[in-house]
């Protein structure tokens, strides 16, 4: 017990000692110019035109281009403006368009409709302040007037596209404006480290010395437990045609996806190579599966699941795989996923559904979804987003589309033809 408590003692004084610091990062400290030097920059250009191209993100529309939109925004009956920038998560809005159009607009001191393109993403944003729009006609824009994809040489003609669209709008008897976002978190706050030893740590630490060896007992029985148990695996339901569904929790962390989808990729490349004699519509199928998959999680073409990949990536990864299984295994069950949960694989037997925004209709299903929909209470989302709302190609999928037409809008997203 002694030479715990010096043992205890000794740890605390070194941990002292190396980790001292107040602050993460490298000690900078943003002030409050750095933080609306951005907002200023972009409010004086849309002074001078109603058009705004961020200078430190590469141009995407050429000096034709910029002249035909600016020229445009000027003939409009109800004042509009863009502002071409990107908005990062570190930025000073915290990635908030909303927020950062906010600002932008108390700075211009004027009712407008402003529109935020994203050359990073193209993603469009519309922000009515108090213009006499009607906010229902912006809402239910086309798709391409929200989101243009990753070819960027097209940003320009959406705009226009755009424009036009804003000039059909018919006159609301008042103009509309947005609820307030919240602020952005204070980087200064959010760099801010607590003190080493504040809270329970004395409490903790005399506890901590005593109770040590149990600890570290109880800590390897639950590991060893929890990795018997991640073996065994979640029981399967029934899918299409009677097949097995894929193991698939209904919120998967992103290790689970990171790993389900190294394993999925593996398993749909050895299939494809040990298939000789494979119908040419499955083996076309399966292969653009497999090639739509490598673009999303392995961009560098090595056969590993790429470091940077995103949690919507390695889920669409994670059904295509699966879509591409079942090309090879049941051809006749390959052209659908279960919309329910696209992570359970193919699908083909219809239920009763409702995409996200949209009326209730018959939507591809597998067999343990079909029955788990006529179970009362069943269908709960809690309070993770849905994935018909998340950006990329994986959204699709919500409106009951087709592996086909995924695999399609999966190269079309990468600008692979």
């Amino acid at each position: 017990m002694l030479g715990a408590a010096v043992l205890g003692g000794l740890v605390a004084f070194t941990a002292s000692q190396i980790f001292d610091d107040t602050t993460s990062g490298d000690g900078s400290r943003p002030t409050a110019a750095d933080m609306r030097a951005r907002i200023d920059r972009v409010s004086a250009g849309l002074r001078r035109d109603p058009l705004y191209l961020d200078p430190e993100s590469r141009s995407t529309l050429d000096g034709t281009e910029r002249a035909h939109l600016s020229k445009r925004l000027r003939n409009l009956d109800v004042p509009v403006v863009i502002a071409a920038v990107p908005t990062p998560p570190d930025d000073e809005s915290g990635g908030s368009k909303e927020l950062l159009a906010k600002e932008v607009r108390d700075r211009l001191h004027r009712n407008v409709l402003m529109v935020l393109a994203d050359p990073a993403t193209g993603v469009i944003e519309l922000v009515n302040y108090s213009t006499r729009i009607d906010d229902s006609y912006l809402v239910d824009r086309p798709r391409d007037l929200t989101y243009t994809g990753p070819a960027e040489e097209q940003l320009g003609r959406h705009l226009d596209e755009l424009l036009t669209y804003v000039g059909k709008a018919p006159q609301a008897k008042t103009g509309g404006r947005p609820y307030d976002p919240p602020p952005a978190a204070d980087p200064v706050e959010e760099k801010a480290l607590p003190g080493l030893f504040t809270g329970d740590f004395e409490a903790g630490m005399v506890l901590g010395t005593f109770a040590a060896g149990l600890v570290f007992g109880l800590v390897a029985a639950a590991r060893a437990l929890a990795r018997r148990l991640v073996r065994r695996g979640r029981p399967a339901g029934r899918g299409a045609g009677g097949a097995a569904v894929p193991a698939a929790p209904g919120r998967p962390t992103p290790a689970w996806l990171r790993r389900t989808a190294r394993q999925d990729l593996d398993a749909l490349t050895a299939a494809l190579e040990a298939s000789a004699s494979l119908p040419e519509e499955a083996r076309r199928r399966a292969w653009e599966c497999l090639d739509a998959a490598a673009l999303l999680v392995d961009g560098d073409s090595d056969g590993r699941i790429d470091a940077g990949a995103t949690p919507v990536g390695l889920t669409c990864a994670v059904v295509l795989a699966r879509a591409g299984r079942a090309a090879i295994e049941e051809p006749a069950a390959a052209r659908y996923v279960c919309h329910r949960n696209p992570l359970h694989g193919a699908a083909r037997r219809p239920a009763p559904g409702r995409p996200v925004g949209g009326p209730a209709r018959s939507l591809p299903v597998c067999e343990a979804c079909r029955v788990a929909l006529r179970s009362p209470g069943s269908g709960g989302r809690g309070a993770y987003a849905p994935y018909p709302t998340l950006t990329g190609p994986l959204a699709a999928l919500g409106d009951g589309t087709g592996i086909d037409q995924l695999t399609l809008d999966v190269r079309e997203y990468f600008g692979v033809h």
